[in-house]
């Protein structure tokens, strides 16, 4: 169980055991004052690949490497904002935004694509995608309509649509690779 004090309020969030509610996942409770809330999962992530063989050359400038390494679960905790992740994965550096800034930071995106492809997909019910090559925009999808027409699904899940274009293109596989992978801390170094 954890507890923050924000204000006035206290915060305590606790994970009920898959067995409390017969047929209800594992799933975090956050209680408010009296009340509570059992919130539904959701992404609300960046992800970018950039076909590079150092991390530090697809990670923003103002970030530096602490060499703390860690899983992708802790990689794409809240509490790593304002810092970002990043690993190795095949031919790609993937790097992790849990702050979602990197898809309007044009300067980082023509940047790291200077010499290469990059490609950033917001992982949430409005998702983005966008595709970086030569320092130019090559493609550019916000919001799950625009994202559907790019990786249709029956289901129109905005946050599977972004995770099916990165696998689209750059075979990097979320639910299996990401996983696998360690990722790198970068703080912000300002």
């Amino acid at each position: 169980m954890e507890r923050a004090r924000y204000g006035e309020y206290l915060l305590t969030t606790e994970w009920e055991a898959p067995w409390s509610r017969a047929g209800v996942a594992a799933r975090p409770v956050l209680e408010v004052g009296l009340g509570s809330y059992a919130a539904s999962m959701g992404w609300n992530i960046e992800v970018v690949g950039v076909r590079v063989s150092e991390l530090a050359n697809a990670v923003p400038d103002v970030f530096a490497s602490t060499g703390t390494t860690m899983g992708f679960e802790d990689a794409t905790s809240s509490a790593r904002a304002p810092h970002l992740c990043a690993a190795k994965v095949g031919d790609w550096v993937v790097v992790i935004d849990v702050g979602c800034r990197l898809s309007g930071n044009v300067e980082y995106l023509v940047e790291a694509s200077a010499s290469t492809d990059l490609h950033l997909v917001r992982i949430a019910d409005e998702p983005i995608a966008l595709h970086y090559q030569g320092g130019r925009q090559v493609t550019g999808a916000r919001g799950r309509v625009a994202c559907l027409e790019i990786a249709p699904r029956d289901d129109r899940d905005g946050e599977l649509c972004a995770m099916d274009v990165l696998a689209m293109r750059t075979g990097v596989a979320f639910h299996e690779d990401l996983w696998k992978a360690k990722f790198t801390l970068f703080e912000l170094d300002l």
